[in-house]
């Protein structure tokens, strides 16, 4: 994946998938695209909705780009390691500037 908008910081994803028919969904109004399993760049975080798979739950979420080039949200509950309602580590906020995640 190519670095969106030439920044980010780039995050591990767990969620097994190719990023075209699987993978971390990204969402923008409903789902956009997929990020693959491994290392995806995320560009800023803000606080929504909260995501619940089996144990682990979380309401933060990232600014990136699928793997087909359309921007959107990625919850940090596909994210590698971290904690629930964990933020991704070392990522800037939104501010607002991406408008609100789901």
């Amino acid at each position: 994946m190519s670095t969106p908008q030439g920044a980010g910081v780039s995050c591990g994803f767990d969620t097994s998938g190719n990023g075209y028919s699987g993978g971390s969904p990204v969402v923008n109004g409903g789902t956009v695209g997929y990020l693959p399993q491994g290392t995806n760049w995320v560009i800023c975080q803000a606080q929504g909705s909260t995501v619940t798979q089996g144990q682990y739950y979380n309401n933060w979420w990232g600014w990136t780009e699928a793997d087909n080039q359309k921007r959107g949200w990625a919850n940090a509950v596909n994210a590698h390691g971290g904690v629930n309602n964990g933020a991704y580590g070392n990522v800037p906020q939104c501010d607002g500037s991406h408008g609100s995640p789901p």
